[in-house]
């Protein structure tokens, strides 16, 4: 009779053992963004492995997975993307756990074939409260011990950045323009990107001069800036250099004596920037440059010994823009 019992006991425990290997083997890429307030990432991992548990084989799923929860107003809303082959799963509901519950039951369904078995439904071991079965549960799944998130290669991304921009130094007073940029950022973590930005800008400003004349400054130039951008919450704060390489070109009216030129613009500088993003292919920014040219120059009248202008050591430039790419 002891040794029927020791056999069956022996036989549970290789079984448990057996279900919750199968389920800490599976892997997949998975892009995981929340508010602070909804399940950490770690805890969405491991509801999602212990509703895989029953179905069978360790699971490999190579497709990338992205999860975007926001909160709207007084309700939240949440998204399952998967990008190959492309699909979408939108979810809303009162509270982040409620929207988090629904986006794990949808990533179990897709990473399930068609001839296995619907994903269980229980609730993981570790969380205390069992969800109603008329309701979504209210409690989060705590993080469970030594469940880690699989690791994410790195991902490159491609986004558009315009920009509408007033820099001063550049003319005798503030000249707005305005840029374009590609930006292209490597993810290597989830809260981490390196950013670099190339495209252009220019901007245009006219001065009152004596005699009834005026002068106008064009200036354009490219432009290339780089760096690490942080993720602090909703945010995104990033720094690093910035270079511009263009021409600076003054013009003079009903000025005859006045000195005509087209030279050459460079500086080198560090920029500022802060992100908040929108919706998961959209956000607006800040950003300030402080920059320092490589050349300077005087533009006046010829006869007339105080300049129209004169570039300054340091010039500056503000701008406000919006992003668009993931």
């Amino acid at each position: 009779m002891r040794r029927a019992l020791a056999v069956c006991v022996a036989c549970a425990i290789a079984i448990a053992a057996t279900r919750e290997a199968r389920a800490s083997d599976a892997s997949f890429d998975l892009d995981y963004r929340a508010p602070a307030t909804c399940p950490t990432e770690d805890a969405f991992v491991a509801d999602v492995r212990a509703r895989l548990v029953d179905r069978g084989p360790a699971i490999g799923d190579r497709r990338a997975f992205q999860i975007r929860i926001a909160e709207e107003e007084a309700a939240f809303r949440g998204s399952l993307e998967t990008r190959e082959p492309p699909s979408m799963r939108e979810v809303a509901g009162a509270t982040c756990v409620e929207v988090a519950r629904a986006l794990v039951v949808f990533l179990a369904l897709a990473m399930s074939p068609a001839d296995a078995p619907e994903p269980s439904e229980r609730a993981p071991a570790s969380s205390p409260t069992p969800r109603p079965p008329d309701g979504p549960r209210a409690t989060p799944p705590p993080p469970v011990a030594g469940a880690a998130a699989a690791p994410s290669p790195g991902r490159l991304r491609v986004a558009l950045d315009a920009r509408a921009l007033a820099a001063m130094g550049i003319a005798p007073g503030p000249a707005p323009g305005g840029a374009l940029s590609a930006a292209v950022a490597l993810e290597p973590r989830r809260s981490l990107r390196w950013v670099l930005r190339a495209g252009g800008a220019a901007t245009y400003a006219e001065a009152s001069a004596a005699f009834g004349g005026a002068f106008t400054f064009l200036w354009w130039a490219a432009r290339v800036d780089g760096g690490p951008a942080v993720e602090l919450g909703p945010v995104q704060v990033s720094a690093g250099p910035v270079l511009h390489a263009g021409v600076l070109a003054v013009r003079a009216r009903n000025l005859p004596s006045a000195a005509r030129s087209d030279s050459f613009w460079g500086d080198v500088g560090a920029f500022a920037r802060v992100d908040r993003r929108v919706t998961s292919h959209l956000s607006v920014s800040a950003m300030v440059e402080v920059a320092a040219p490589l050349q300077r120059r005087s533009f006046g009248i010829q006869g007339v010994e105080a300049p129209v202008h004169e570039v300054p050591p340091l010039v500056g430039i503000a701008s406000i823009g919006f992003t668009l790419g993931p």
